[in-house]
């Protein structure tokens, strides 16, 4: 993707003209890199100047590229001079021969013209020009063109000589160059190139042969530029050499031939140029469809991101109110912790005070300390040093001491070794004699515990049989005591169960008394609750006669409400729905079993439609939804609109959106409403104009678009004037474009005001008009207060950077172009920063060029041309205090 120079809009990549300025950036150059397309040209159909970057003439409206046939094409730039035939050729002037100096590298004019073709084909265009016209004057005394000597015949010349001169000329010959075009008007290189080709005693010089091939590689790229291959564009660059090669050839034999030769080459030309006019019509129709799709996006967008914003306005609000009333019981708190803070701060000072006291004393007390310290430690110092002598000397003496103890105690070691392994051979024969001692110890003590344990057992079978006998006595008196118990126990639970009986049968009368008295009371109740049922029923029914009559009396209320307030009725009409609503919950009843015509399906599909005006979308969408299911027509045509906005909510059924609005045209309840079918015919249009559940037909759109704007529906109108301006569906006439869109304007309609806007502002159908496009564009801010491009284009017209209108912009009007610049670079305008800085660099903005070079540099990365144009001029003349590496 790349953006137009002019206006900035986003272009293809195969895009030659803008489709929205109409202006191209495809400029010639010539050999020195110099942009050479002129500053104004003349229209080939009514001759009137215009800009040389013009597309289309702004006075008749036509292309400025197609001339019609038979016409003279004006041009303000002069031709070449022209030597009659027979006349000396003119002498060259001397400065050509000198070597251009950015041109030293180039030796010879082999080089020079291979260098041309190999970098750069527009240039290898321009020079192959130029040189084609010098062949042309040269002629006479060229020997690639003269004729043989095979006896010419002698034909007078009349006309076109300078000063009515006339005699004998050289005719047409084979080989020569024909004279069917007057004296005084250069042949067409497509004429004499052949000529040359054919005549075999003719050789052609290395630059005349680059001339050729850069003229052949040209227009073998422009028919690639239209879609064609390679292969294909050589085979037509062929066929058209073999074309002219034959119309030469029978122009030698016939003057009636060259004529016909002449008049297919004209009819080619023509029909090239229809097929590059089709085509950058078909791109400036797709872009213009692509543009118009952003914008309808881009103000969905901007409609919702309002409403949250307004929303998130509301929240701030009362989040601002919380936390002013957070901030009073701040200040309330901080207020009171602060006399808390400075009573503290008072008992601390005097605690200081008195630290500070006490510090003094203890002060004077240290320094008192250290000076007794520092006289002890002299002392001490001195004392150390004595002591430190008197060690030495105790070191040395007991150094020599435990010298002489360690040989003293090697001795004795030895002797005490020699004792212990003689004591130790004593204990081992001790330990053996004691050991046989413990032995014969332990086996008499081994006999006497078996005696003893012998004694114990016996006596503890004896016990054991006197437990046993007491045991058994024991058993028998226990048994004795169960069976007495048993009994008692016996006679008890007989007692128990006959006083249970008798409690049993009291409580089965209890019971029935009980009973009796409940079924009583039941009764009673019964017949009490039916009573109350049915006096609730008949309260029921009468709350509900009420409230019918309140739904009733609501309904009527929001159907005849004719109150030019729209959020009057839409109160109205939601206070309906909801008593409607609120009756079926009451009473039961589900919605879809109710009629299609009654009120409750009319008020809601008036209220989606008044919610889908006000672009309450997400609240529309439900409504419409279930009143277009009743066969509601002005639900449907508004459902169908809806869809378009949001197409995900389409269902996935060929022709689903045209259907709809079939079905709403031909309700017959709309039959008396002109507007809502003329809203549908629209709505139809825009479905084949962007092809949803419907094959995409521009002719079918246009059809639709024109019927509803004939019968008077604003928004037919600016789409017809839309159609006609880019060329869908019908020919493009700019002057019809402008007929419709002043139509829809005059009624008030945003996308004609639009139209005539943009009409004055880059001169469709009409002269450009700085002062005229800002009015309309004002009238659009009216309607839409948030639109950006209209606040920007404000500015660009007023302070016209580009010299773009014919007026010269007052004091009065540059101020107000930068208040509106300013606005357009706070909402986010990418150019808006150049059109500051070019203010900047006006005497109104004070010439502050540093200020300009820092906008300028901020929109060129941001992509604008425009403003890199501009600091390039800066680094050329160094304006102010910038400095560019």
């Amino acid at each position: 993707m790349r953006e137009c120079v002019h206006c900035g809009v986003k272009l293809g990549k195969n895009v030659m003209f803008c489709p929205k300025c109409g202006k191209s950036d495809i400029v010639e150059k010539n050999v020195f890199g110099m942009v050479i397309s002129p500053k104004q040209k003349a229209c080939p159909h009514c001759g009137a100047m215009t800009d040389g970057k013009d597309k289309f003439c702004t006075v008749c409206g036509k292309s400025m590229d197609a001339a019609p046939a038979g016409a003279a094409v004006q041009s303000n730039i002069p031709a070449a001079p022209v030597t009659p035939i027979g006349s000396p050729a003119p002498a060259a002037d001397a400065k050509k021969d000198e070597a251009l100096p950015e041109l030293d590298f180039l030796k010879s004019a082999d080089e020079f013209s291979a260098q041309i073709s190999s970098t750069n084909p527009a240039l290898a265009q321009s020079a192959a020009k130029k040189e084609k016209e010098n062949l042309l004057q040269s002629a006479p005394n060229n020997p690639m063109l003269a004729a043989p000597s095979q006896g010419p015949s002698v034909q007078a010349v009349q006309g076109g000589v300078p000063g009515g001169m006339t005699g004998p000329v050289p005719s047409a010959m084979p080989g020569t160059m024909p004279m069917s075009s007057p004296v005084g008007q250069p042949t067409h290189i497509s004429q004499a190139e052949p000529v040359a080709m054919a005549n075999s005693n003719v050789k052609l010089t290395p630059a005349q042969k680059a001339l050729m091939e850069a003229e052949a590689a040209q227009k073998r790229a422009t028919a690639q530029q239209f879609g064609m291959s390679a292969e294909a564009a050589q085979k037509a660059d062929e066929e058209r050499r073999a074309k002219e090669e034959a119309s030469i050839t029978a122009g030698q034999l016939s003057g009636e031939a060259e004529a016909r030769a002449q008049k297919v080459m004209e009819e080619e030309k023509k029909f090239q140029e229809e097929q590059k006019q089709k085509a950058e019509f078909e791109q400036l129709k797709a872009e213009g469809e692509r543009q118009r799709q952003e914008e309808e996006a881009r103000i969905a967008a901007e409609q919702e991101a309002q409403r949250q914003a307004e929303e998130e306005k509301r929240k701030a609000e009362e989040e601002k109110r919380k936390a002013e009333e957070e901030r009073r019981a701040a200040v309330e708190a901080a207020r009171k912790a602060q006399e808390e803070a400075a009573k503290k701060a008072e008992e601390e000072r005097k605690a200081a005070e008195e630290a500070a006291r006490k510090a003094i004393e203890e002060e004077a007390a240290r320094k008192a300390a250290e000076e007794a310290a520092k006289k002890a430690a002299e002392e001490a110092a001195k004392k150390a040093e004595e002591e430190r002598k008197a060690e030495e000397a105790r070191k040395a003496a007991e150094e020599e001491a435990a010298k002489k103890a360690a040989e003293e105690a090697a001795k004795k070691a030895e002797e005490e070794r020699k004792a212990e392994e003689a004591r130790k051979a004593a204990e081992e024969e001790a330990a053996r004699k004691a050991a046989e001692e413990a032995a014969k110890k332990a086996e008499e003590e081994r006999k006497a515990e078996e005696a003893r344990k012998a004694a114990e057992a016996e006596a503890a079978r004896k016990a054991a049989e006197e437990a046993a006998k007491k045991a058994e006595e024991e058993r028998k008196a226990e048994e004795a005591r169960k069976a007495a118990e048993a009994e008692a126990a016996r006679k008890a639970a007989e007692e128990a169960a006959r006083k249970a009986e008798e409690e049993r049968k009291a409580e089965e009368a209890r019971r029935a008394a009980e009973e009796e008295a409940a079924r009583k009371a039941a009764e009673e109740a019964a017949k009490k609750a039916e009573e109350e049922r049915k006096a609730e029923e008949a309260r029921k029914a009468a709350e509900l006669e009420a409230a019918k009559k309140e739904v009733i009396k609501a309904a009527g209320l929001a159907l005849e409400c004719d109150n030019p307030d729209p959020e009057k009725e839409i109160g109205l009409l939601e206070d309906a729905t909801a008593k409607y609503k609120e009756f079926f919950k009451n009473a039961g009843i589900d919605p879809a079993t109710i009629d299609a015509s009654d009120d409750f399906w009319k008020i809601e599909e008036r209220l989606g439609v008044r919610y889908f005006k006000k672009k309450m979308y997400k609240e529309a969408a439900p409504l419409l939804q279930d009143a277009a299911s009743k066969d509601r027509g002005a639900a449907k045509i508004y459902l169908a609109e809806y869809m378009l906005r949001d197409r995900k909510a389409i269902p996935d059924v060929k022709g689903y959106l045209a259907n709809l609005l079939n079905e709403a045209l031909d309700d017959k309840e709309l039959e008396t409403c002109e507007e809502l079918k003329n809203h549908a015919m629209y709505i139809m249009g825009r479905v084949y104009a962007d092809g949803v559940t419907v094959d995409k037909s521009q002719d079918e759109a246009f059809n639709w678009f024109l019927k509803c704007a004939n019968a008077g529906n604003t928004a037919g109108m600016a789409r017809v004037g839309e159609a006609y301006l880019y060329g869908e569906g019908v020919s493009r006439d700019v002057t019809e474009a402008l007929f419709w869109n002043e139509k829809a304007a005059e009624a008030g309609e945003e996308k004609g005001i639009r139209g005539m806007a943009r009409a004055y502002n880059f001169g469709f159908g009409v002269k450009r008009d700085a002062i005229k496009a800002v009015e309309w564009y004002k009238k659009l801010l009216e309607l839409e207060p948030g639109d950006r491009d209209a606040v920007y284009r404000i500015g660009y017209c007023l302070i016209n950077p580009e010299k773009e209108f014919s007026n010269i912009p007052t004091d009065d009007m540059l101020k107000e172009g930068y208040e509106y610049a300013k606005k357009a670079a706070d909402a986010g305008v990418r150019d808006a920063d150049y059109l500051i800085g070019v203010y900047k660099t006006l005497p109104n903005g004070g010439k502050d060029y540093d200020g300009a070079a820092a906008l300028f540099a901020k929109a060129a990365g941001q992509g604008c041309d425009k403003a890199k144009k501009w600091l390039e001029r800066f680094v050329k003349n160094g304006h102010g205090g910038y400095t560019f590496k």
